[in-house]
């Protein structure tokens, strides 16, 4: 990559690839596996759909409109397209590599893409009501001081997630709902594995490793707070305003599943539900990297939310 844009090459049978007319400088090569391009054959994925797209609607006792023995099926069929995911060979991760080109041709760059991670589990809702009809579930990948690299996503199939080519490290897995499921209470009671709690920690996988039996847990009544965000001074409403919503133990990347965000309208505030808990409340006019979420938090607002409650705080936007 450089000033002038980006040139894209794909590799033949045989993996050689050739990239022309690159001016002298240094560039990234962002190389993709072909498995990321294919069209998916499985029961689950319409005419077009690829290996990024989000399977079918989940199912589950309760759905309206759907009797006992078609849910089965769909259960079934969701199962069976998921073991055959797992069976095949496992997905590649995407690579990057740095180079330099000085002078001339770079011949022989070679280019390794390693075999990538599984992780694998099962999903339920708590309640009379049915589950949303959509929900994608995040692999977000951290470093150790907290950054972010490439994630991974997934649709549910069943009562089922898989989340395929992985590359090595550690990940914190973040569920993102439908914005009316959210309102209407819902939230993530618990995600599990092995008896580690992955809210408060991140689940590290190795090269090529497969992960089975992770289990999240939704829940519905979660509290729902509403913030409103005023200027210093004349205190009038701040518009378009970031509200991060943190528990207080842990405001950084590690406690991405257990964060709330939203965005201030035009009265200056905006509502979260989260899950019943102590929190700190953190209002900004730009959005803020982990490490400054960290510092902003010693002297935040703090909130106790309690299921089924609704709650409003009011607090003062920083001109920074």
């Amino acid at each position: 990559y450089g000033d002038f844009g980006h040139v894209v090459a794909t590799a033949d049978s045989q993996g050689r690839w050739t990239l022309k007319n690159i001016p002298d400088g240094p560039y990234t090569l962002h190389v993709r596996p072909p498995e990321a391009y294919e069209i998916e054959s499985r029961g689950d994925a319409g005419e077009g759909e690829t290996d990024e797209t989000p399977a079918a609607p989940a199912v589950a006792s309760g759905d309206s409109g759907a009797g006992g023995g078609d849910v089965n099926e769909v259960r079934a069929a969701a199962a069976a397209a998921l073991a055959a995911r797992r069976a095949r060979k496992k997905k590649h991760t995407p690579t990057l590599v740095e180079i330099e080109v000085a002078g001339g041709d770079l011949r022989d760059v070679s280019v390794e893409l390693n075999e990538g991670a599984q992780i694998a589990g099962t999903f339920t809702f708590e309640g009379d009501r049915p589950p949303p009809h959509f929900w994608m579930l995040y692999a977000r990948r951290v470093g150790p001081a907290g950054e972010e690299g490439p994630s991974g996503v997934a649709g549910p199939e069943g009562n089922n997630f898989l989340l395929e080519g992985l590359a090595a490290g550690k990940y914190f897995l973040v569920p993102s709902l439908p914005p009316d499921d959210a309102d209407g209470g819902l939230y993530v009671k618990s995600m599990t594995w092995k008896g580690r709690d992955l809210l408060r920690e991140p689940l590290e996988v190795a090269e090529g490793e497969a992960v089975e039996g992770v289990s999240i847990v939704f829940a519905r009544g979660g509290p729902r707070l509403r913030v409103v965000a005023r200027a210093a001074g004349d205190k009038g409403p701040v518009r378009v305003a970031h509200v991060f919503v943190v528990p207080p133990d842990a405001p950084h990347a590690a406690s991405r599943p257990r964060s709330f965000q939203c965005t201030t309208g035009g009265d200056g505030s905006c509502v979260v539900t989260a899950a019943p808990g102590d929190y700190v409340v953190i209002v900004s006019r730009r959005g803020l990297a982990a490490e400054e979420l960290a510092r902003r938090a010693a002297g935040a607002t703090r909130v106790s939310l309690s299921a089924g409650e609704t709650e409003t705080v009011e607090v003062t936007v920083p001109d920074k």
